[in-house]
């Protein structure tokens, strides 16, 4: 037990409060494999995922399947929180 005194009061208040440790980092997310069924596309990145930084309705989608892309180009436009947010490509692929 530590005995503190209180700024307030003047008062020693004795407590038991210990620092606790802090918590094991959180494993990295991994998303599940593509299930067999889906076709698998020829390209060395296919199916690589590029996550929204938020919720929300996809407005337009600027590219087609196959298409090549440049780093920085706009793959699609997401409404969230009412604004219009640019989803960019971010590499060459």
């Amino acid at each position: 037990m530590k005995s503190t005194e209180s700024p307030s009061t003047g008062r020693f208040i004795k407590s038991n409060w210990k620092s606790l440790p802090a918590p094991p980092p959180f494993p990295p997310r991994r998303l599940p494999p593509l299930p067999p069924h889906l076709p698998r596309l020829p390209h060395r990145h296919a199916g690589e995922q590029i996550c929204a930084p938020m919720p929300g309705n996809i407005l337009a989608v600027n590219v087609t399947a196959g298409q090549t892309v440049k780093k920085g180009d706009v793959l699609m436009v997401l409404e969230a929180m009412k604004m219009e947010n640019e989803i960019m490509c971010p590499r060459t692929a």
